[in-house]
């Protein structure tokens, strides 16, 4: 039943022209709090948790569309952090990247 129907608004959405935000004029993701839960919900299951814990705080840039994201590492450990890039105006995770 459900598979179904979401096949059925899966394919709704898929035809049309504009983004539902794009009408309303507002965006999906309004604040650095509403991103942060986005990024660490991806993020967590793409790369684990605990790996993506360790790299906290997380540094949160928004600029024009797109909220950016840092992790940090302690100074005594060299390595890469999680950068990820969300679209404001849709939530779409743009990047997901370990730099």
């Amino acid at each position: 039943m459900y598979t179904r129907a979401a096949a059925g608004y899966i394919q709704k959405a898929l035809q049309q022209r504009e983004h539902a935000s794009s009408n309303a004029g507002s965006l999906v993701v309004p604040t650095a709090v509403v991103a942060e839960a986005i990024r660490a919900a991806v993020e967590g299951a793409v790369h684990g948790q605990k790996h993506i814990d360790e790299e906290r705080p997380f540094r949160t840039v928004r600029s024009g569309d797109f909220w950016a994201f840092f992790g940090t590492l302690p100074q005594t450990v060299l390595g890469s952090t999680a950068v990820t890039v969300i679209r404001a105006s849709t939530g779409e995770v743009l990047l997901m990247a370990h730099e």
